[in-house]
């Protein structure tokens, strides 16, 4: 995925395309992808501002790993490039430091009333459709994907 703001502060976010690793996984051959990736696309790597990996060696190693190939490959450059580990996982453990459960909770529950029965659930459809509501229903939470939550509590404010 790479994620870019255009020169009017519009931010797009595109998947680029997919690369098979047949062989084997190591920081060469995934940077080679990479950039066989973004070439494809006609990707600048000298405007390439942040990278966001998992925790593996093979993506973060000091010398070998994907993210020091790409700076490298950048050359010299004035600007340092930006490192970020497990994005998603970070901005679940900040909510947990910042009390998002009660809320959580809260909005769950009210939720699974208004979907589990289906007078209330049709109601609230019929509600949402006379006030010309952005969504026509609501979703379920999965404890187990941080970005279902963030869906549901789009949809529910």
């Amino acid at each position: 995925f790479v994620r870019g703001v255009s020169s009017s502060f519009d931010i797009t976010e595109e998947l680029i395309g997919m690369g098979s690793m047949k062989d084997q996984t190591t920081a060469s051959a995934l940077f080679e992808e990479t950039v066989r990736l973004c070439s494809s696309v006609s990707l600048d790597f000298m405007k390439l501002v942040i990278v966001t990996t998992d925790g593996a060696p093979v993506m973060i190693g000091e010398s070998n790993g994907l993210v020091a190939l790409l700076m490298k490959h950048r050359g010299k450059q004035n600007r340092q490039l930006v490192k970020l580990r497990c994005i998603i996982h970070q901005q679940k453990l900040c909510s947990k430091e910042l009390g998002f459960q009660a809320l959580m909770a809260l909005v769950t529950k009210t939720i699974n009333f208004i979907k589990s029965r289906g007078l209330n659930h049709r109601q609230f459809r019929s509600l949402l459709e006379e006030i010309g509501a952005d969504y026509g229903d609501l979703v379920y939470c999965c404890e187990v994907r941080w970005l279902s939550r963030g869906k549901m509590l789009k949809r529910f404010w």
